[in-house]
């Protein structure tokens, strides 16, 4: 029988990890965004401020994160419990987290991503750190419970 609380211990820690994260890369690109804003008189606003407007898409955009940061998390630790013993048998755990990561960074990037070059390459780039931290946490996590040997390929 498969052990999956160790998958789903280090992918929910991957996922606040992740969450964090991109939280703050996204605070870092929203400088143009006030500017823009601020050029905007306020009928156009609806009568808020471009400070009131950009600290609410950043409240939403944070809370949005750390919701599906934790969930998405968890998703990857079972698909990483999943294909840990059925894929990439000869790979480290570090390898097949990485491998997890990057598919569910290509359904991040499809349904809530950005047009933007550099977003999207910070998001890949936290996505595959949050893949390598669910791979080694996970080998740690197992290890508590049983005895495991994480396969590294022999040449």
């Amino acid at each position: 029988m498969t052990n999956w609380r160790p998958g789903l211990i280090a992918g929910l820690l991957s996922g606040v990890a992740w969450a964090t994260l991109m939280t703050a890369v996204s605070l870092s690109f929203y400088g143009p965004d006030l500017n823009y804003l601020k050029t905007l008189n306020s009928t156009q606003l609806n009568g808020s401020t471009p400070i009131q407007i950009l600290n609410s898409y950043l409240e939403v955009n944070t809370i949005t994160q750390f919701i599906l940061g934790p969930i998405f998390g968890v998703l990857i630790g079972l698909l990483l419990v999943w294909i840990g013993i059925r894929f990439l048998t000869r790979q480290s755990y570090a390898v097949r987290g990485l491998v997890v990561a990057s598919f569910f960074w290509i359904v991040y990037e499809l349904t809530l991503g950005s047009a933007a070059l550099l977003e999207i390459a910070s998001s890949l780039a936290v996505s595959l750190f949050s893949g390598y931290l669910l791979g080694i946490l996970y080998v740690r996590f197992t290890r508590d419970v049983e005895t495991i040997q994480d396969p590294v390929p022999t040449k």
